[in-house]
């Protein structure tokens, strides 16, 4: 079986860059509250981070291709893409309630 990067790369195989990243939900602060909560009474540490991990299993990768940012997300061999209007030079962004963090670069 192919590794959701190969899709990406397959299709922008000429990007600048394409960096695998990792997707965490801006919490509200209603969530930070609830996560406190269940902590102090259960062991389930960051119970609204893991519920939103498990309900989107997808793969996040950023396409740099001719200078323009492409957020990716691969899932279930399926490609999504979305232009990033605004991108920090940083190690991270936010694009949709979402923070995006470069793990690693997978080509370039």
């Amino acid at each position: 079986m192919n590794k959701p990067g190969d899709l990406v790369i397959k299709k922008h195989g000429d990007a600048d860059e394409i960096w695998l990243l990792r997707r965490q939900k801006v919490k509200s602060g209603k969530a930070k509250l609830l996560d406190v909560l269940v902590c102090f009474f259960t062991p389930l540490a960051e119970i609204t981070e893991t519920a939103d991990t498990i309900a989107d299993m997808g793969y996040y990768y950023l396409v740099i291709k001719n200078g323009q940012p492409i957020l990716a997300r691969c899932e279930k061999g399926e490609l999504t893409e979305k232009a990033i209007t605004r991108l920090s030079d940083g190690k991270k962004f936010t694009v949709d309630q979402n923070i995006f963090v470069k793990v690693r670069k997978i080509h370039g």
